[in-house]
């Protein structure tokens, strides 16, 4: 749906499930790198471009060094046609 073709099943294949304003769904996802803890001061508004047509539900950036981690919004996918759409063939 994003742009990065079909999801094959193995083992490092996650779900993110999210329950936003009585949608309850799931994202399927390649992988899950980890997670890491932020200072504020490491944020910033303007993303860079993705390579998968994610840009318009990124809400910002965080940045260390020369390494970069765009924070998805999951809400606004959720709330987007394009995922209404898909979850609905």
């Amino acid at each position: 749906m994003l742009g990065s073709g079909r999801t094959t099943l193995r083992r490092t294949t996650r779900v993110i499930s999210v329950n936003h304003r009585e949608v309850p769904a799931g994202l399927v996802v390649d992988e899950v790198l980890g997670f890491r803890r932020f200072s504020d001061h490491e944020f910033a508004n303007e993303a860079r471009e993705t390579i998968v047509r994610c840009d318009r539900f990124l809400a910002g950036v965080y940045q260390r060094g020369d390494d970069s981690w765009p924070v998805f919004n999951l809400f606004d996918l959720v709330e987007s046609n394009v995922f209404l759409q898909a979850s609905a063939e």
